[in-house]
């Protein structure tokens, strides 16, 4: 299964948002953000049943990254000519 994501850094943390469900992560870096977000699509998806089934199969999830507002540090010159002037 492949789904879009969005990343956003907010108040220090990264935000991982799914665009094509209801379903978010969030943690330290982007990576975690990542796995969370991989969990809660996880389980948004997991059918309720009233016993698990004896064999559960975990969906492959892909996420692909349209669109990362990255955080201001990252922007910053990294060579000649990254300044602007």
């Amino acid at each position: 299964m492949r789904i879009r994501a969005t990343i956003q850094h907010v108040d220090g943390k990264v935000c991982a948002s799914c665009l094509d469900l209801e379903a978010a992560g969030e943690g330290a870096t982007r990576e975690e953000a990542l796995a969370a977000l991989r969990e809660a699509v996880s389980e948004r998806l997991s059918p309720e049943a009233v016993a698990p089934p004896p064999h559960p199969q975990t969906p492959v999830i892909e996420i692909i990254v349209v669109d990362c507002e990255e955080p201001d540090h990252a922007r910053e010159p990294t060579g000649p000519g990254d300044a602007g002037t």
